[in-house]
């Protein structure tokens, strides 16, 4: 049903009167003036929707046909213009046809002159509007009705256009990681870098920054840059801890333009466990640590010899014992201490690999353990993470664990995928002392 027709001023037309040719027999020309004429004329009612015959596609192309499925009024036959409308009142430029005849026909229809980037103007809008108005004098001056009008919405990267309904904003998600990949422990007062991965469900790379949050409080927020297809944020940061702790971060991401993305929801939560200061991992092959604890006394961890050990049985089950540790606490201030140890991804000639999550250990002690130690349970093979992540081998609280001599080993058993090709492996068990209680 056709509503009320109101003249006024163009008070929704938003930019340019963009020049388009009336098909049929109304041809078209560039009337001047035309555009200050027409501001001062608007319509209250638009009826119906405009069609261009390609929906979507590049916005470098020009020739682009539209219809309506409806002709001017009675009245406002004289000349009709179509207006791209976006953030300002005044139309540049337009065309008014010089033959009028067909505009009261079922439908009009034309191309238009120009790429969609050139309609679309600056984007100051986007979405915008593109509408076909109807005049009652030949120079598409004066009175007008708008008559139908159609929705175009052009791509955040500026190629491509869709029209119809404006386009849903597009989802995006994060995917946060440790720099480099796979860092599951570090010292108090070290620093760890977390890098958040952005993707949008539309394949973009949306400006934005990413929130990130330790433990559920908000620490810190970087931008995002791309950089080798990706698009990513990254957060250094520093625990200080007296006593091991689990420190979880999250991720968010705001994107810049809230109209084409939505914010995305939390990231997956990437765990790093906080040593103490004092913990010294040795760079041998099992390494042995030693720590000077002043005059009073020493504090000294050793891997007896042989430092190595292969793993025998098979086809899927292999065992053998760990290397004797020997702890030497002589310190007559007592303050406790932990060894702990982190088994490396198990590498062929070939490049194959076995996680270090296969290994699992039983640890024992050698030596009657003193007052205050204790020797800590069994990790399965196959467990994620298992041996993968700092595990504990034995410990003594505050006030206990003096004495020299003590000694402590481990069976040790590897489970072997089916699928993991032949060959022999090799990883590396890396033993880590700290000169204090957990």
């Amino acid at each position: 049903m056709e509503g009320p027709k109101a003249k006024g001023s163009f008070g929704r037309l938003r930019r340019s009167a963009l020049l388009v040719g009336v098909a049929g027999t109304a041809a078209a020309a560039l009337v001047a003036g035309a555009a200050t004429a027409a501001q001062a004329d608007t319509p209250t009612q638009v009826q119906g929707a405009l069609v261009l015959a390609i929906p979507s596609g590049s916005t470098s192309v020009a020739g682009l046909a539209w219809s309506t499925t409806i002709g001017c009024p009675s009245g406002f036959q004289g000349s009709a213009v179509l207006f791209s409308l976006d953030s300002s009142s005044s139309p540049v430029d337009s065309l008014s046809p010089t033959n009028t005849s067909g505009l009261g026909a079922a439908g009009i229809s034309g191309n238009i002159q120009f790429p969609m980037s050139a309609v679309a103007g600056d984007l100051t809008n986007n979405p915008f509007e593109i509408a076909l108005a109807c005049y009652t004098s030949t120079t598409g001056t004066g009175p007008f009705e708008l008559v139908q009008t159609t929705t175009v919405t052009i791509s955040p990267d500026g190629s491509t256009y869709t029209s119809g309904a404006a386009a849903a904003a597009a989802s995006t998600s994060v995917s946060l990681a440790t720099v480099p990949a796979g860092v599951t422990s570090v010292n108090s007062g070290s620093s760890v870098t977390f890098e958040a991965t952005v993707s949008a469900s539309d394949s973009t790379h949306p400006a934005g920054s990413v929130q990130f949050a330790v433990n559920g409080s908000t620490s810190g927020i970087a931008p995002v840059s791309v950089a080798a297809g990706a698009t990513t944020a990254d957060f250094t940061t520093s625990f200080s801890v007296t006593s091991p702790t689990t420190e979880n971060v999250t991720a968010v991401f705001t994107p810049t333009n809230t109209t084409s993305y939505n914010t995305s929801p939390a990231s997956n939560t990437v765990s790093v466990t906080v040593q103490p200061t004092g913990a010294i991992t040795a760079t041998n092959s099992p390494i042995a640590v030693s720590v000077t604890v002043g005059a009073t006394g020493t504090f000294a961890v050793t891997v007896e010899p042989p430092a190595s050990v292969a793993l025998t049985g098979g086809p899927s089950t292999f065992t053998g014992t760990m290397p004797t540790v020997q702890v030497d606490d002589t310190r007559n201030s007592t303050p406790g201490w932990s060894v702990s140890g982190q088994e490396s991804t198990f590498t062929s000639s070939g490049s194959a690999t076995i996680s270090a999550s296969q290994l699992g250990w039983a640890p024992a002690a050698v030596t009657s353990p003193v007052s205050g130690v204790t020797v800590d349970g069994p990790v399965a093979p196959g467990t994620v993470p298992g041996l993968a992540a700092v595990t504990e081998l034995a410990h003594a609280v505050a006030g206990g664990g003096f004495g020299a001599g003590q000694q402590f080993n481990a069976m040790l058993t590897l489970d072997v995928p089916g699928t993991t090709p032949p060959g022999t492996y090799t990883g590396q068990l890396s033993i880590t002392a700290v000169q204090s209680a957990p």
